[in-house]
């Protein structure tokens, strides 16, 4: 029989609660396409399933995520547990040099980073929008989910088997290059990946502290008398981590306009 939390249904097998975030930059200046307010990082449902994206409605289940993991193209990279990530160098998949990948190197929670590259090779400005916009999977320039998962041993219902997840999703452009090119188109992209990349791991920051906090806050939860307290206050301590780095990830958005004013919007020609 499982238990009900405010989150979770306790101890059935395919329950694992998550909270879900992220942000998205728009191709041009219309900040509306970019809200993730709306749906992104709210508390996933009592079936663990998310509202992360602002496309997409919680549907995912576990078989389904791995069949589009299996499915992944070749321009996507993988990034397991610890891993700092990242496919590349910086001059080989457009990683900026300006700030760094928030990723830690060890820690104490399981972290899977993916990204997923899309190619551009206008030799123009305004052709490089134009693609941008036909060809990014989520219709956005670029965009960033994180998502954190938490589970226990809920056999035990002692707090033991504490397990925190965190998997952050990127998808960016790539420009393969023409050559020849006009130097003001490449100093206008340089400068446009550049802030595109640290804005979106600025969102990727929020996910990370979420998952860090979580952790913490789950391992030094008191002994539990049953399942439904350990659920409850489960809950309670994860409720409000989330909701203080959510509003902070909205603000950051708000903030920045999206990006905008940290330079992720290509100049005009």
């Amino acid at each position: 029989m499982c238990a009900v939390g405010l989150l979770v249904l306790v101890g059935c097998e395919d329950s694992r609660p998550a909270f879900a975030g992220g942000g998205a930059v728009p191709v041009g200046d219309d900040a509306a396409q970019a809200q993730p307010e709306d749906k992104a990082g709210q508390p996933e449902d009592k079936a663990g399933q998310g509202a992360g994206a602002e496309t997409e409605n919680a549907a995912e289940t576990e078989t389904e995520n791995a069949a589009e993991n299996a499915a992944e193209t070749e321009s996507e990279t993988e990034v397991e547990t610890g891993s700092a990530g990242g496919p590349a160098p910086a001059n080989e998949d457009g990683r900026p040099t300006s700030c760094m990948d928030p990723a830690p190197d060890d820690p104490p929670y399981e972290l899977t980073v993916r990204v997923d590259l899309y190619e551009v090779d206008a030799d123009t400005l305004e052709g490089l929008r134009e693609q941008m916009s036909m060809r990014s999977p989520t219709a956005m320039a670029a965009r960033v989910d994180w998502r954190v998962t938490w589970d226990f041993d809920w056999i035990a219902c002692d707090g033991s088997g504490l397990e925190v997840a965190l998997e952050i999703d990127y998808s960016l452009p790539q420009w393969n290059q023409p050559d020849p090119v006009d130097p003001r188109v490449v100093e206008g992209w340089t400068g446009f990946i550049d802030a595109l990349w640290c804005h979106e791991y600025g969102h990727a920051q929020f996910g990370i502290s979420v998952a860090e906090e979580a952790h913490l806050a789950l391992s030094e939860l008191p002994a539990p008398g049953s399942c439904q307290e350990l659920s409850e206050a489960a809950n309670e301590v994860l409720i409000e981590i989330f909701e203080v780095y959510r509003a902070e990830e909205i603000a950051y958005d708000e903030e920045t306009d999206h990006g905008a004013s940290m330079g992720a919007r290509l100049p005009a020609e």
